[in-house]
């Protein structure tokens, strides 16, 4: 077995596991309370199977972690981004009112969508476009199993349109830096984590 096969096995397991977990009552917290150290396991995965690991790479990584706690501070403390709403406990710990593992997530979700959109063929100035409607729809899948799972909360309990106008807003700059720098990488593992992890939001959605 490879080391991506191996890769993905492990992550398919932590996932199926974690989903039954969430969807039992008597565990449903436990599991949910496990979020922060399920999303640093992703990124690890994605860390290991990187092939160019340069100091531009560093650089990204931490552009796009201090981008994404930025901007998720000014929404929370502001409200100019994203809308009126805020962190629940179920991310782990946080600074500000900020959990410290949101930019994580940040780039999880920009270096897997990233990925897939470099497989696009047609118009390579297309591909940051494709990357950023990737996110924005993992956000719209992710939404409802977030507040029901007290990751976050909106005022009123409603997503603004405009939640996603901002991840579109911001994704696309993630992608064209990453993009443009030439740092994108394409591998079996950023793809399949993307996927599964589509699959599981929207499996907690069904449920």
């Amino acid at each position: 077995m490879t080391r991506v096969l191996k890769i993905n096995l492990v992550l398919t397991i932590f996932y199926v596991v974690g989903f039954i977990g969430i969807t039992q009552t008597a565990f449903k917290e436990i599991f949910l309370s496990l979020t922060f150290f399920t999303l640093l396991l992703s990124f690890f995965a994605l860390w290991l199977t990187r092939n160019k690991k340069k100091e531009e790479w560093y650089m990204f990584v931490a552009f796009v972690y201090v981008l994404g706690f930025f901007v998720e501070w000014i929404g929370v403390h502001f409200g100019l981004l994203f809308g009126n709403y805020g962190y629940g406990d179920n991310l782990g710990p946080k600074v500000s009112g900020i959990p410290i593992i949101i930019g994580v997530n940040w780039l999880i979700v920009s270096v897997t969508a990233a990925s897939i959109a470099k497989k696009w063929r047609w118009g390579i100035w297309l591909r940051p476009f494709i990357g950023a409607l990737l996110m924005v729809g993992f956000d719209y899948i992710l939404e409802p199993v977030a507040i029901n799972s007290d990751f976050w909360s909106w005022e009123n309990g409603v997503i603004p349109f405009y939640n996603y106008v901002c991840w579109f807003a911001i994704g696309l700059l993630i992608q064209v830096v990453y993009h443009f720098t030439n740092l994108n990488e394409s591998n079996k593992v950023n793809d399949y984590l993307l996927v599964l992890m589509t699959v599981f939001f929207v499996s907690l959605n069904l449920f």
